[in-house]
Order: structure tokens, then C-alpha cells, then sequence
């Protein structure tokens, strides 16, 4: 299948996914899996970026067949297995040491534009040095435009991103139109940077997928609906009480005052395939139950496994499983590799 045979928001999943191989050690060694690469329907050689303490940072710069530039930034590094929660809840923790939630001023130039995220903005800060020079030099009138993209961490940078292409290359020479594509999304910024974001027509491009069970999207808490005053002093068995007090805890270091951005795209059900996506407003409010319940009742695996862009957001978007290779598959596809590199 070529790239034409998916829509943008599956091959802009695939770009989020195809971020993940940029690794931090090695950051030049960028060999993303062709199942997610090729629908991207690269035109290019992708433009690495990796910057920030021990390279945390990162995402890829390239132009497609279709005259798209796409710019995908990668999530957390932190790891963890999808079907153990003490893993999980590590990956959050990531987030949250240093009071790295705190809200604090953004600007465009001296302009303050809102309070965001401490941490994701210093992220955003340091990729945006990295990236400017080469969107600066594109000649945008021989494109569509730009398509932000990212899971987990970098879907919470790619609403930051698009504010400072929006901020700084909005003119005649900058992009003919944004779109930015979240899955996973946490929170970024507070009612003002909200107000910012869509005075400036970035909200009407911004789409925010989320799937059943994920916390994620939910964190750090938005100011018409914080998930930690939601949950139950009676949970329903021993995994939900723990499972409750534990959030209950990481909820009282983080800091409130946010707000939603995006439309949102909500993908129900532990296996999406053949289930239709909602959108509006029962996309919030069924996303809103669905973290209830798994909370309540203690399905904390369910919870780490719904946040995983190749297990949960994938099958969800492409409505097909995503079967996972044998060992003897795995063989054959490293041995490949070692050969094609030989």
C-alpha cells in the first residue's frame, strides 16, 4: 500500500511512532520500522533533532510526496511495560519530579502568551532552536503546509510548537496552514495560553486522540474536571484501593490551572476494532467514564496498556490488531538488517 491509501491522521500516528527510534545515545543511528515509515510517504531524508539533558528531547523534520512538512517530535524515553503499573506509574513520575507541572509564562518574542507546562516548555525551548533555522529556510509556497505531531510527551510539545511557528513564521513566508495531531495528549497550558491559541486559529486545527483508559490525556488535571477529585473512597477491591491512593498521592504534587485545547477524537473500548470513534462533546465525557471505571475497579494494567501509541493508539486509528512478530520473525528481521548494513 502506498502512502495515498491511509488518512492523515494515521499516517501522522505512524510519524509519532516512527520519533521513538531516535535514539539518545546514538541519536544519528535513525532506523524507524518501515510498517510505520513508509505510510508517511516521505519525499526526504528525515532531519534529526536531539537535544536537552542526555538528549531527552527529540524529533525528525521531513517533506512528503503530497508537499507536506512534517515535523514529529518524540514522547517520554522513560519506558515501561504495558502490562505493569508500578512501570507505568514510574513514566508518569518522570513528568512530574521537580515540580516540572508548574505553570509558567510563555512568550513570543515579549509577548506573554499564557502559562504552560515548566517542563514541556523547556523542552519546547531547546527543540525550537534546534528546528527554526530549517523551517525559516523552506520555501512554504511550494507546500500544503506543516503537520505537528507527537504521542504522550511530544503530543504535549506539539501545541507549543505550532504557537512558536505560529509567533514567529506567520506571515506571507511561513506555512499556509498548521495542523497539529496529539495522541495521548496531556495538558499544556493554562485558560490564557487556551484563549492564545485559539485567538490565533491553531484550536480549530488541533485534533486531540484519545483512547479508552489512557490517564494520560487527564494529566496534569484541567480546571472543569480534575480526575483526582474523582476518585472513589470506595473502590471496588483491593487493586482498586491501592490503585486509587496511589494517584491520590501523585495527584497532590501537581499543579492545577489547566485547560483543554483541540478537538477531541475518543476511541472506546479495551479493543477498538470495529468500534466507532466519537467525537464532541461525548468524546469528554466518555473518556471521562472510561478512566472512572478502570480506576474503581482496578484495572491498572488496562490503564498502562491504553497509553501505548503501537498496542492501544495503532489498532484503534488503522481498526486492525497489531500483531506482534514471532521470535523467529524477529530473527529474520535483525539479521536482515545486520546483512543490509554489512
Amino acid at each position: 500500500m502506498t502512502y495515498s491509501s491511509y488518512t492523515l491522521s494515521q499516517r501522522m500516528l505512524d510519524a509519532a511512532i516512527s520519533a521513538y527510534a531516535i535514539q539518545p545515545d546514538v541519536p544519528a543511528n535513525f532506523f524507524p520500522d518501515l510498517k510505520y515509515w513508509d505510510p508517511i510517504g516521505a519525499a526526504s531524508n528525515p532531519i534529526l533533532f536531539s537535544r536537552g539533558s542526555y538528549d531527552i528531547d527529540a524529533g525528525f523534520l521531513v517533506t512528503t510526496q503530497d508537499n507536506w512538512v512534517v515535523l514529529s517530535l518524540r514522547g517520554t524515553l522513560s519506558g515501561f511495560s504495558y502490562t505493569n503499573l508500578e512501570s507505568f506509574i514510574s513514566f508518569i513520575l518522570d513528568w512530574w519530579e521537580d515540580d516540572e507541572t508548574r505553570l509558567v509564562p510563555m512568550f513570543i518574542g515579549r509577548t506573554m502568551i499564557g502559562n504552560v507546562h515548566k517542563g514541556f516548555l523547556e523542552a519546547a525551548q531547546t527543540l525550537w532552536s534546534a528546528v527554526a533555522p530549517h523551517l525559516f529556510a523552506i520555501d512554504w509556497s511550494q507546500y500544503n503546509g506543516l503537520l505537528v505531531t507527537g504521542h504522550s510527551k511530544g503530543a504535549a510539545l506539539a501545541p507549543l510548537m505550532a504557537a512558536f511557528v505560529k509567533g514567529y513564521l506567520g506571515g506571507a513566508n511561513g506555512p499556509k496552514q498548521m495542523q497539529v495531531h496529539g495522541y495521548a495528549m496531556p495538558l499544556a497550558g493554562d485558560p490564557m495560553f487556551a484563549a492564545w491559541y485559539r485567538n490565533n486559529g491553531l484550536d480549530a486545527c488541533t485534533t486531540r486522540y484519545q483512547r479508552a483508559h489512557d490517564i494520560v490525556p487527564f494529566v496534569p488535571p484541567y480546571q472543569s474536571w480534575n480526575i483526582f477529585q474523582h476518585l472513589t473512597s470506595e473502590p471496588g477491591n483491593w487493586d482498586a484501593w491501592l490503585l486509587c491512593n496511589v494517584l491520590k498521592d501523585l495527584g497532590d504534587g501537581i499543579s492545577t490551572g489547566y485547560e483543554l485545547i483541540g478537538s477531541p477524537i475518543f476511541y472506546p473500548g479495551q479493543n477498538p476494532v470495529g468500534l466507532s470513534p466519537v467525537t464532541g462533546p461525548g468524546a469528554i465525557t466518555g473518556s471521562q467514564a472510561a478512566i472512572l471505571a478502570a480506576v474503581y475497579y482496578g484495572h491498572g494494567e488496562e490503564i498502562a496498556k491504553a497509553h501505548s501509541a503501537v498496542h492501544s493508539y495503532w489498532p484503534a486509528l488503522f481498526q486492525q490488531p497489531n500483531p506482534q512478530l514471532s521470535l523467529d520473525e524477529l530473527t529474520a528481521k535483525v539479521e536482515a538488517e545486520l546483512v543490509g548494513k554489512a
